[in-house]
């Protein structure tokens, strides 16, 4: 029960079940405490924290490996994490989930060098990567863009069999060499996290083209939310005519989506494009979409020197006035 309800969204009735457990005079054991270490996270309680910290320690089941990852894993959620590092660092030997656990903290608190730092310790070590290793390392060279992720992880693993996953893609080959090297050599097989990620890393570096064609390659039916990263390579990089091609795909699986709306019109306006803003307006007015006032808002924003007034209920617009722009 304690257990069930860790990964609810009632997480405090996990411990009103310890609490019945302790008043049985039953003693808790290393599988209580990694549960009930997740439901502190989740109820977002420093102070609850580390009561159930000190109870392991009492209970002398700190060092214990579901305990202790529970424990870097719950320090982490909660942005301690120097805390975490700390715990990690005490363990003697630490396995691979130990290390995914680390490495998933820093890329959560928003240190993903960090996190390729220990990605690179981890492949010195000997350990080799599953595919939660792979999800958050890419995840990590996501965030860090297209620059950052060739200097990092390419250098922390140039030594190893996935050398050649953080190599620019422009061709399939590359694409094929790269999932191959998952499949065979680490028997991992590629899921729509991966592809997602991969995704997300060739559009931020401006490799749309390329990031659209794994898309199509994917053995699986690829979801909204990587059409929707797609999407937001396309306005990020003015590909307007990829752009209308992935919001195709987009409207068959989520039609009313309110930010599919705003990264199209975001898309149009970063071109000038500023009848196709409207008509994308009066789209979502004909059909309904919600937040709508978060849409509108975003049409003015995204204008960049130019003020836009809009009509309400209207398709109409009136530019007030715009600023020149040095070169």
């Amino acid at each position: 029960m304690i257990r069930g309800f860790s990964k609810t969204s009632e997480p405090l009735k996990a411990f009103d079940y310890y609490k019945r457990m302790q008043g049985k005079g039953l003693v808790a054991d290393n599988f209580t405490f990694s549960s009930l270490l997740k439901a502190c996270g989740q109820v977002g309680s420093v102070l609850l924290a580390e009561q159930m910290h000190c109870s392991t320690l009492k209970h002398g089941l700190e060092s214990h490996l579901f305990v202790r990852n529970a424990l870097i894993h719950m320090y982490g959620m909660f942005k301690y994490i120097e805390t975490s590092r700390q715990l990690f660092e005490e363990i003697p030997s630490p396995e691979l989930v130990a290390w995914n656990t680390i490495i998933g903290c820093y890329v959560y608190c928003g240190r993903c060098r960090e996190a390729l730092d220990m990605f690179s310790r981890m492949l010195k070590f000997g350990i080799e990567p599953d595919e939660a290793t792979l999800v958050e390392t890419l995840a990590a060279c996501s965030a860090l863009g297209a620059l950052d992720f060739g200097k990092w992880v390419h250098s922390c693993i140039s030594n190893t069999g996935l050398g050649s996953i953080l190599e620019p893609w422009r061709d399939g080959g590359r694409r094929k060499k790269f999932f191959g090297i998952m499949s065979k050599e680490y028997l991992i097989q590629p899921t729509i996290k991966h592809y997602g990620c991969m995704v997300d890393i060739l559009g931020r570096a401006g490799f749309v083209e390329e990031a659209y064609g794994l898309v199509r390659s994917m053995p699986m039916e690829c979801n909204a939310i990587v059409w929707r990263t797609l999407l937001a390579a396309c306005r990020l990089h003015g590909n307007v005519e990829l752009g209308k091609q992935v919001r195709r795909h987009l409207l068959q699986l989520e039609p009313n989506h309110s930010s599919d709306y705003v990264l199209l019109s975001n898309m149009y306006a970063s071109v000038g494009q500023w009848n196709e803003v409207m008509k994308v307006r009066k789209s979502m007015l004909n059909t309904g979409v919600r937040n709508l006032s978060l849409a509108i808002a975003s049409f003015v924003c995204i204008l960049a020197g130019v003020r836009i007034k809009f009509l309400t209920c209207h398709c109409k617009h009136e530019i007030l006035s715009s600023c020149n722009h040095n070169p």
